[in-house]
């Protein structure tokens, strides 16, 4: 719950009034995809290895811990995150764990 809890959280932030949050639910070849997208302002290409970082923040405001928390509570799991974003156009966050 904290790891959807936390990729709502920034899809939110990031996303502004009339704009978009989408969460889909995959299952499929012994995995369970769990993607949050958002249509808000997107991440830099250079902010993106450094989102998972703790204390990293590419916007204003947050403790920059949140999706620290994602990465290290989906690999206690046996998953990883991935993530997808473009400046203006949004971002997804996918998370891969075993079924």
């Amino acid at each position: 719950s904290q790891v959807m809890v936390n990729l709502l959280i920034n899809a939110l932030k990031a996303t502004g009034a009339g704009g978009h949050v989408r969460v889909v639910v995959l299952k499929g070849n012994g995995e369970t995809n769990i993607e949050v997208s958002d249509d808000g302002c997107g991440i830099r290409e250079a902010d993106l290895p450094l989102v998972f970082e703790r204390f990293y923040r590419a916007a204003e405001g947050g403790l920059g811990i949140g999706l620290t928390i994602v990465k290290e509570l989906v690999a206690a799991h046996g998953g990883r995150v991935e993530v997808w974003s473009e400046p203006g156009k949004g971002s997804k966050f996918t998370v891969l764990l075993p079924s």
